[in-house]
């Protein structure tokens, strides 16, 4: 009834049902086998897959669900399992925009590989998946697989009239050139950026590339590049080798109302399904068809909420474009065409024919801060200008189909298939992870230091002496380590001149405070003064009355008669007494 109870309310649990006090390590051991219980053994869930891809199709028909199993040694192992659920084709071909997002992330618990999505926003912006497969690694003959079954389903040709965002898999960045040879292919700017700062580290390096990233006009990408070739060459380079049309805005095409640089979408929903990607199989997949099928039923009631044409998630977007225009003077020009005007920055724009100088609007489908200001000069209605995608029919023709419920285990078709056995396991050196590997650029601006990345410190061999290594491990010849000179206790010495070691240094003049209270005026000065030097006067005196009383008992004592001759060899300074 609680899968996701911790193991500290079972153990408080157990002690107020029986009066038992339990150890953690019990009831981790209990919970484990309970889950076994009800979830069934590994080898259970692999020898099902046949049949409940039969009862995917036999519930929801026109429905795509593939098996694919290798013979190892006279024995079938699990290979592969695609999923592309009817109405998730059709809501995505009436109302979402031809732009797909690829991605892939790793499985978590017993069940080893990764599982491949193909994702994509719908009219508000929202996740809205359209494929997903099980595969037992991440390689270019999976991908290849996964993106042949897509296009079949989608009917998308050589894609002609469609973008792909994806990260940088040489597997499926082959994949899809051999598939899609016609498609706008982008690239996740997260991922250049990742790669990029293992070499170039500076949150100056790091403002200058998303600044280059997100430029709308060809002219502004330079410029930026420019000032990144300034201060490294070579990070220019490395940037410029990357395709720069796949990463920056400035060379997208237009018409598809999509203006990101990375493929965060996929990425929600990864996120969405992290604690279900560490259950077994089958359970792992029907986790996700009613994830997928609640989430369907709700966001096609969120439509009846809308207010206007356009959902919130767009409102939102809209305000944050258009948040500085009033900074923008509008000139006419005839007609429907304007030039908006900051300082010695100009874009024309024309509300007939829906360009914009500055590219954004026709990237994104959502009147940039140019394109408002227009609009409010010549008193229209901004949801007017906003793309078709968006727009409340689109919305609710994506989510008007559903996924029909497949039912129980008992009510799967029995398959004459060979019961596959699960894949063989590649063990990987060192311990298993479960959490995914950040890099250090996305935990930079953690709230806390306990959410920061620790800096890693560079091993230095003990045998040889050399970095990147430690002695177990080291094959060279052994070095004498050099000594390290002993530190003294206490204050360093003066050196042979006499005078300390810190005292060679040039002085540094103190800064003088800075002070809110008014300066004093000239009579206030001088009467200051005055007081400073009555008070000197009368020190002096009284030190020379002292020093004169020292030197006569040490006379007295030491029975030394003082000559005229030896006193007048002594310098006396006034400043100093």
């Amino acid at each position: 009834m609680k899968p996701k109870m911790t193991l500290l309310d079972m153990q408080a649990d157990v002690l107020q049902r029986f009066s038992v006090s339990v150890s953690l390590g019990q009831c981790q051991r209990a919970r484990a086998t309970a889950m076994g219980m009800i979830e069934g053994k590994l080898e259970d869930h692999y020898a099902k897959v046949w049949d409940y891809a039969a009862a995917i199709r036999l519930s929801n028909p026109g429905t795509t669900c593939l098996v694919g199993v290798e013979s190892n040694m006279g024995f079938n192992y699990f290979k592969r399992f695609y999923v592309g659920f009817k109405a998730f084709r059709y809501g995505w071909s009436r109302g979402c925009r031809r732009v797909i997002g690829l991605d892939g992330s790793f499985l978590k618990g017993q069940v080893k590989g990764e599982i491949l999505t193909a994702i994509r926003r719908d009219a508000d912006n929202h996740v809205y998946p359209i494929a997903w497969a099980v595969v037992n690694v991440d390689n270019k003959d999976n991908w290849t697989w996964f993106i042949d079954n897509l296009v079949a389903d989608l009917d998308l040709g050589a894609g002609n009239g469609l973008v792909v965002i994806s990260y940088q898999h040489k597997g499926l960045l082959q994949a899809v050139a051999d598939l899609l040879p016609h498609v706008e292919h982008r690239q996740c700017a997260r991922h250049i950026f990742a790669n990029f700062r293992k070499k170039f580290t500076g949150l100056e390096l790091k403002s200058l590339f998303w600044e280059a990233a997100i430029s709308t006009v060809e002219g502004d990408f330079l410029a930026t590049m420019e000032k990144i070739k300034k201060i490294t060459e070579t990070g220019y380079n490395y940037l410029m080798a990357r395709k720069p049309e796949t990463w920056c805005r400035a060379f997208f095409s237009h018409g598809y109302a999509c203006e990101a640089v990375e493929n965060g979408v996929a990425e929600c929903f990864n996120a969405m399904i992290k604690q279900i990607r560490k259950k077994p199989i089958i359970t792992m997949l029907e986790e996700i068809r009613i994830l997928l099928m609640k989430r369907f039923f709700h966001q096609g009631q969120e439509a009846t909420k809308w207010r206007g044409n356009y959902g919130p998630s767009i409102q939102l977007k809209l305000n944050e474009f258009g948040k500085d225009m009033r900074l923008w003077t509008v000139v006419p020009s005839g007609g429907d065409v304007f030039e908006t005007r900051y300082g010695y920055n100009g874009y024309k724009v024309d509300l007939a024919n829906h360009t914009c100088t500055y590219n954004l609007w026709m990237l994104s489908g959502i009147p940039c801060v140019h394109i408002q200001a227009t609009i409010n000069y010549v008193h229209k209605d901004t949801s007017e200008f906003i793309s078709s995608w968006f727009h409340k029919d689109k919305y609710v023709a994506a989510y008007s189909h559903n996924i029909q419920p497949v039912g129980g285990r008992n009510l799967w078709p029995m398959t004459e298939f060979i019961k596959p056995l699960p894949p063989l396991v590649r063990r990987m050196p060192g311990r298993p992870k479960v959490n995914r590997v950040k890099h250090a650029s996305e935990s930079e601006d953690a709230k806390y230091p306990s959410q920061r990345l620790k800096v890693t410190r560079i091993v230095r061999c003990g045998k040889c002496q050399q970095l990147g290594h430690n002695k177990i491990s080291c094959k060279n010849d052994e070095v004498t380590k050099p000594p390290v000179p002993k530190r003294k206790i206490g204050r360093p010495r003066k050196d042979g001149g006499g005078q300390p070691i810190f005292d060679q240094f040039p002085p540094v003049e103190p800064a003088i405070p800075r002070s809110d209270v008014a300066p004093p005026t000239v009579s206030e000065c001088e009467v200051e003064e005055q007081h400073i030097e009555e008070k000197e006067v009368e020190e002096g005196v009284e030190d020379r009355e002292v020093e004169d009383r020292e030197v006569e008992e040490e006379e007295e004592v030491e029975g030394i008669q003082v000559g005229q001759e030896e006193v007048e060899g002594i310098v006396v300074e006034e400043e100093g007494v």
